[in-house]
C-alpha cells in the first residue's frame, strides 16, 4: 500500500512496505498524492502544517484563503513570530487541534451517504468559569478555533481522531448502529486532500487574516474621520418609518405556514414508507411514532397562527 507520512517541518514522504522517499521541494508530484492515506507524525504542529505549504507551494492552490495565511505566517516567521505570546485575557491554552471525520450511512438509501470533517480545539482553562462549568486547570476536550488568531496555535499538535461511521436502517432511526473506521500505522483514515483542506477551511470560517485586518482599519478610519467631523451623519428622526416597508406579523405568518405545509409533506411520506412495513411491526412503531409526533408540531403551530387571526 502506497501512503503520505506527513513529518515534522511539513515534509512529505512518499512510502510502502519496504520504501521512503521524500517528495522534493517545490515539486508538482504532490498533486499526485492529494488522494493518497496519510500518517502524521505525532509531534505534527500547526507551524509544521504552513511549512508545508512552503515546502510545496503548489498546495495553496487547493482552497482560496490559503495565500493570505502564507504570506502572515512568513511575515510572522522573518519578524520571530511576536503574535506567539498569549494574551492575558485568554480563557483556554490550547494544545491540540482536533480532525475529526464522520460518515452517515442509510440502508434504506445506501447512495445517500453523507461525510463531513469538524476541526476543533483542545486545552486546559486558565481560569474558574463564573457559572461554575469548569475550573481553571481543567480540560476542555472541545472548543472552537475559527475566532483564535492562528499564529497563537502554532505550537498545538495536531491530532487526528479514529473516523467514525453512524448506520440506520432507515430514516427513522430504526436500529442505527456506529463503529470506528479500520485504521492502521500505513492508513489515517484520512486524504492528504482531507487533512489540507480541512483545517484551513476552519482557521478561514470567518475569513483571511489580510480581510480581517482590512476591516477592522476602515472601522477605525471611519471613527477617526467621524471624532475629526469629516465623516458626515445622517439623522434619523423617524426610525419607525425604515419598517413601513416590512410587514414582520405578515412574514411570520407566511413562515409558519410553510412549516405546516412541510409537517404535512413528512406525514405523507412517513404514511407511504408505512405500506412498505407491515411485516416489521418494530420499524411500524418508529414511524407511528414520528407521524404523532410530526402531528403534535402541527397542532402546536396552528396555535400560533392564532395570534395572527
Amino acid at each position: 500500500m502506497v501512503y503520505v507520512k506527513v513529518c515534522r517541518d511539513g515534509e512529505l514522504r512518499i512510502c510502502d512496505n519496504t520504501s521512503s522517499k521524500i517528495i522534493p521541494m517545490g515539486s508538482d508530484l504532490v498533486f499526485r498524492a492529494l488522494n493518497k492515506k496519510i500518517v502524521i507524525d505525532p509531534d505534527f504542529t500547526l507551524q509544521d502544517y504552513f511549512e508545508m505549504f512552503l515546502k510545496y507551494p503548489f498546495l495553496k492552490h487547493l482552497e482560496d484563503f490559503l495565500e493570505n495565511f502564507i504570506d502572515r505566517y512568513e511575515d510572522e516567521k522573518i519578524k520571530g513570530f511576536p503574535s506567539k505570546k498569549n494574551d492575558e485575557d485568554d480563557w483556554i491554552n490550547l494544545t491540540h487541534i482536533v480532525v475529526s471525520k464522520k460518515t452517515y450511512v442509510n440502508k434504506s438509501e445506501p447512495t445517500d451517504v453523507e461525510s463531513g470533517i469538524e476541526v476543533n480545539g483542545k486545552g486546559i482553562y486558565l481560569k474558574d468559569d463564573e457559572n461554575g462549568e469548569y475550573k481553571k486547570g481543567d480540560i476542555c476536550e472541545s472548543c472552537g478555533i475559527e475566532l483564535s488568531d492562528f499564529i497563537t496555535m502554532l505550537d498545538c499538535k495536531i491530532k487526528l481522531e479514529v473516523p467514525s461511521v453512524i448506520v440506520s436502517e432507515d430514516r427513522y432511526g430504526y436500529r442505527s448502529d456506529a463503529y470506528l473506521e479500520s485504521v492502521s500505522d500505513h492508513d489515517s483514515g484520512y486524504t492528504l486532500f482531507e487533512f489540507v483542506t480541512s483545517i484551513i477551511w476552519e482557521l478561514s470560517f470567518f475569513g483571511c487574516p489580510c480581510s480581517i485586518d482590512e476591516q477592522a482599519q476602515d472601522f477605525q478610519d471611519t471613527v477617526e474621520r467621524i471624532e475629526s467631523g469629516e465623516e458626515e451623519l445622517i439623522e434619523v428622526t423617524n426610525i419607525n418609518s425604515l419598517f413601513n416597508k416590512f410587514d414582520m406579523n405578515d412574514y411570520e405568518k407566511k413562515e409558519h405556514m410553510k412549516r405546516i405545509d412541510w409537517l404535512k409533506k413528512q406525514i405523507e411520506t412517513a404514511v407511504k414508507d408505512r405500506r412498505q412495513f407491515d411485516h416489521k411491526p418494530e420499524i411500524l412503531e418508529k414511524i407511528d411514532a414520528y407521524i404523532k409526533a410530526k402531528e403534535s408540531e402541527i397542532k402546536e403551530v396552528e396555535k400560533l397562527l392564532v395570534n395572527f387571526q
